[in-house]
């Protein structure tokens, strides 16, 4: 099909804001965002996961501090965040 996965992308600024325009549009305050990328060089959401594996080190821990940060905004922004 010509598809073909490379995870050692590393992320941009480009690709962040695109990871947070699509959990925003869903009304998310956090998930887990695949961006493609087509051959033209144009980017593309491929699936928002509400619900993101957790099993590899290095997304417990990217997850882990995006929580505690997401915990610190709503706490520090006067209202009570709950785990």
């Amino acid at each position: 099909m010509g598809w073909t996965v490379d995870h050692t992308v590393p992320s941009t600024p480009d690709l962040r804001a695109i990871a947070h325009k699509a959990v925003k549009t869903l009304g998310l305050d956090f998930a887990s965002v695949d961006i493609g990328q087509a051959v033209t060089g144009g980017l593309w959401v491929i699936n928002v996961n509400q619900a993101p594996d957790l099993r590899g080190l290095n997304a417990v821990k990217a997850y882990t501090k995006s929580i505690l940060k997401l915990i610190e905004t709503k706490t520090m922004g006067g209202t009570n965040a709950t785990i």
